[in-house]
This record gives C-alpha cells, structure tokens and sequence, in this order.
C-alpha cells in the first residue's frame, strides 16, 4: 500500500527516505530504470532462498547483524523479497506478521510472476501499437485511453524479461494531482527501446490511489535484437590468452601437459556475476574453482554438459577462477566474465537436455530446424507441459554450429541441441550420401540418441529431401529406422544395457502425403502478440550463411513448414490434427 502523503513527504525528504531504506518515493521525476528506486510492482514476486554455501540465513528486526534475530530462512523455503538493499534484504515473514532483514551476501535471489487481476470496471482501451516493433523504432508506443473507477496519482510501468526472470525496466511518473483518466499520451515516451534487452518481454502498469496499487494495463511483447556480443569486464581479468578475447571459433586454447590449467584473476572492484565459455571442441569434464581473495575456495564443481556454448554462474566474493578441462584434446575459442546485470537474451545458458522427453526434433543441418519445422521448437518450448529437443545430424562447419545456437537461442529453446557430427555433403545422390556416411554407422548412433533420451514423438524432414537433397532423405530415413531399432533388445546391446530398449509412440515427416495435418504456426503464443512464426523467422536471421540462399518466405513458404504426415502411431490416428503430442499419455 502506497499512501500519498508518505510520497509527497519523500518530495522533501528523499535523501532521508533513501538512507533509512524505506519504500523509495515512487513519484520523483520519470526515473527511467534508476537502480534507487527499487519499487516492488505488484505483478512480480522476488523470493530469497538460503545461498548454495549457507544452509539457513538469519533474519533480524533491523538490518544490522547486532539486532535481534527474529526467525530463520531455512533450506528448501522461499521468501518474499520487499526490498532490497546494498547489504541487507526486507523481506516478508512467512506468517505475514510483519518483515524483516537478511543478509544479502547469504541469499539467492530468483523471480517469478504473479497475476493480480486488471482493475475492474475500467472504461476504454489501452493498448501497444506494435507489441514486436521494427528494428529501428525507438519507443514501444502506447494508443488509446483508460478510465479508472478510483483515481490514482502515481503510475508504474515495468517491464519483465521472460528469459532472465526479472524486471529489467522501471518507469515511474508522479501526477500533479490525483486523476481517473489516462490518455496513451502520457506514456508517449515511458518506454524506449535502447533501454531493452532483446526477446520476450511483459509491460504492465500499475498505479497507486488514495488506498492501493492495482494494475491498468498488461501485455506481451517481442524485443528484436541481434545477438550481438554485449558488454562484459574480460579485458580486466589477467590470465586470459588472446586466443581468447578475440570472439572467433578458429582460435583457440588447448591444455598442454605444462599448462593443463587456466587461472583467471578478476579485479577487487569489479562485480563479476557469470563466466561465459564457448568450445570449439567440447570438454568432456572440466573442474572449476572459485576462490576469494585470500584463496579460500568459495565452490567448486565438475562440469560435464558437452556443451559448445556453456554458462558458469559466480559467486559474488570470487577473486579467481581455476579451470582444469580432463580432456586435453578440447579446444576452448571464446571465454567471457560478464558483471550482474549481464543482458539475459545475448549470453546463452543452456540447460542439459532432460533423461526424458517428449519431441525430438531431427535436422539434416544446422538450418532445417526452423526453416522446415516452422514453429515447432518455438511452440512446443514455450508450452510447460510439453520437452523438446533439437538433434542436428550433419557437421556443417563450427561457424554454422554458432549460428545454430543463436537461432535456437532467439526461438526459445531451453535444451543445449545435440550435434550428430556426421560430413556434410550437398548432393542430390541418396547412395553417395549413404556411402559417406556409412562408416560412422548413423543408424547406432541415432538409436543411441533414443534410447538415452526417450523421446514420445519424433519430428524428421521430407522423406523426398524438400528439394530434393539427399541429406534431407537420408536423415529421415535414418530416424524411421532407428524408431524401429530402439525397440530391439538385440540391436546395439551395448546401449540396451546402458539405457535400455524404448518404443517411441509417433513419427512425423515433413510433407508425408499421408495422415497429413496442418500445424497453425500464427496462433498466438500466451497472448496475442507473439506467434511460433515469428520467433522462428527471429531464430532463422541468425543463420546469416544461409540468409543469402533460403527464406522462410521463400522455401519455408514452398516447402510447406506447418504440413506434415503421420508416418507412423502406436497410438491410433490424430483427431484433431493440431498437436503433435495428441494421443500421447500424458503424466
């Protein structure tokens, strides 16, 4: 609750109101994201849980670590964050007695939605203009006008991004006196684009009356961006070779019997919050150790993802960071320390495709995934009751392998895809390709890749190659046959020990002529705004090799991408036809 006359007190005494740490006045000037203000909005929670090296965290009555202790945040709980300061968070008791303080430097904060209700019988219609602006706008532009039934003196315009859980953008506007409507005019400049990361976004605006804040406006929105290599502190850490720093995936470091190891020092001043790796040759284990400044190790884990592109959170106190890979035949090409506040949608941190899902998706290339499935990776990672994951069959080079990864990046994907590394070849001989091929037996492999990850449904290309590549048939040939190979305890009984057999439900194909059914790529994701479509076109600019040859309006047009045929069901028949997953037993 937000009262007017503890705001208009704050006009006077904003220094004071700022020192004592109370709620920040919400009403001085358009603060435009400043970091003093930090407004807890109404539709977003912030919760603290006890730091991966503090089994439980102390809450005070004051924030002073000599006030006196008033209950504990214990393992496996989550508290409401109020407000946060520079050393100790308010934070609301679980019983809603009241509030209290807990130490920053123990918690881990994270975020998620809330979804108070509009206010209810508001007049007229506010709306975005273009909720996925063009490139070159400069604001997210507001239209129409509202009516409120209370009138309100302060208005809150945040924006919530999607991909890194947080408010990333705070707009506050303190009115000369208190109103019931609001015009589109008013926010004609709340929210420019500069001040945006790239990607899925939630604008809500909220404002406070005489009694409450309660919510106006809410709405989706897409960010475009290029994943452009964004700001980080590298060039102050020591022990970074060139090799390095120069962001080429032809470059790059290899552990050597005389240095098997990095060493990184990060600066006393400076907030290093994550370090960003990318392999040219994965790692198949690589140890990394965080030490403060008197060289007390603060963490210490064994990564084993194989990822290309791969994230390692920091702890706040560390000082330097020793990387020891296992495998001296890895190549690392690009590493980056990037500070808190590190923008969400350009630094990639993949998640390990689950032991089990429910799509597998199979690409020829590092291209097909989206221009000939169209919306399916989009779609089906944005739904929370559905897994999918990309397995690209053919090695393209490593610079297509990095467009891969920003593409699935920019659509949603949560999974880190799985690269097959079979030779590429362009020819439009199925027997030539099956002779280049043959020698690393795909169809083992294949059924390896489903049998580990158990998939129900499995996405393959045209039987016919689209166009006619014989990549494009092979690997859809592949994928019937190794459906039909998992299921054999006597095939690769290596794997059917290690994973065992799996049967899986349902094969699509691409453009199949039969038991066809026409996947609706426009339909509004969770709201109207943002559509499957759109972010495979978004995820597809990032193939910028292929841009020059294919289109989604082009190819993806004449080589239907929402047609496919049901190859084969354990199942029965699709009866609606809209859902890849339709029939599957679901948990």
């Amino acid at each position: 609750m937000i009262l007017r006359k503890t705001k208009r007190i704050g006009i006077l005494l904003l220094g004071m109101v700022l020192l004592l740490g109370l709620m920040p006045f919400p009403g001085f000037a358009d603060s435009l994201g400043d970091p003093r203000f930090s407004v807890a909005p109404l539709s977003f929670l912030r919760l603290a849980t006890p730091g991966r090296n503090f089994p439980e965290v102390p809450v005070r009555a004051a924030p002073s670590a000599k006030a006196d202790q008033i209950s504990v945040i214990s393992r496996g709980s989550s508290w409401e964050v109020v407000e946060e300061g520079a050393k100790y968070d308010r934070v609301r008791l679980p019983d809603g007695s009241g509030f209290g303080y807990a130490p920053r430097e123990m918690l881990t904060l994270r975020a998620e939605t809330a979804d108070p209700a509009l206010r209810e019988h508001l007049d007229g219609t506010l709306a975005l203009e273009d909720a996925a602006p063009p490139a070159n706008a400069k604001h997210l532009v507001f239209s129409g006008s509202l009516r409120s039934p209370e009138s309100f003196d302060t208005l809150f315009l945040f924006v919530w991004d999607e991909r890194r859980l947080q408010v990333e953008y705070t707009w506050v506007k303190n009115l000369d006196r208190p109103v019931t409507d609001l015009s589109a005019a008013l926010l004609e400049k709340a929210l420019p684009l500069h001040r945006l990361s790239g990607g899925r976004k939630q604008v809500v605006l909220e404002a406070a009356g005489e009694k409450e804040t309660f919510v106006l406006f809410r709405s989706a929105a897409y960010i475009s961006r290029d994943l452009k290599e964004p700001l980080h502190i590298t060039a102050l850490c020591e022990g970074i070779p060139d090799t390095l720093r120069d962001n080429r995936v032809t470059t790059a470091w290899r552990p050597t019997p005389r240095q098997d190891t990095l060493t990184i020092r990060i600066p006393e001043d400076a907030d290093a919050a994550l370090l960003s790796l990318e392999w040219k040759v994965p790692c198949a284990s690589l140890q990394v150790t965080q030490l403060d400044e008197a060289g007390t190790v603060l963490f210490e884990e064994t990564r084993r993802n194989r990822f290309y592109m791969d994230a390692v959170p920091l702890v706040p106190e560390v000082r330097t960071l020793v990387l020891k890979p296992a495998d001296p035949d890895c190549d690392l090409s690009t590493l980056r320390v990037y500070a808190s506040g590190y923008p969400g949608h350009a630094v990639q941190q993949w998640q390990p495709v689950p032991d089990k899902i429910d799509i597998l998706l199979v690409s020829a290339h590092q291209d097909d995934d989206l221009l000939f499935f169209g919306g399916a990776v989009p779609y089906y990672s944005w739904r929370d009751d559905v897994s999918i994951a990309v397995l690209y069959l053919a090695d393209c080079g490593r610079y297509r392998y990095r467009e891969a990864l920003d593409g699935l990046w920019s659509a949603g994907l949560k999974y880190h895809p799985l690269f097959l590394g079979l030779r590429d070849i362009l020819s439009y001989d199925l027997q030539a390709v099956e002779k280049r091929w043959q020698d690393r037996e795909p169809e083992k492999l294949l059924t390896r890749v489903i049998r580990q990850y158990r998939p129900e449904v499995i996405l393959v290309q045209d039987f016919d190659g689209e166009y006619g590549h014989a990549q494009h048939m092979l690997a859809a040939r592949l994928a019937a046959e190794s459906r039909d190979l998992a299921e054999q305890p006597d095939y690769d009984p290596e794997s059917a020990a290690q994973w065992g057999t799996w049967s899986v439900k349902k094969l699509y194909a691409h453009l199949y002529g039969r038991r066809q059914i026409r996947m609706d790529w426009d339909r509004p994701l969770s709201d109207a705004v943002i559509t499957p479509m759109f972010l495979a076109i978004e995820g597809f600019d990032k193939h910028k090799d292929q841009l020059q040859v294919f289109s989604m309006e082009n190819q993806g047009t004449q080589y239907d991408n929402r047609l496919f045929g049901l190859y084969y069901s354990a199942v029965g028949d699709d009866i609606a036809g809209d859902d890849f997953i339709e029939n599957i037993p679901r948990p």
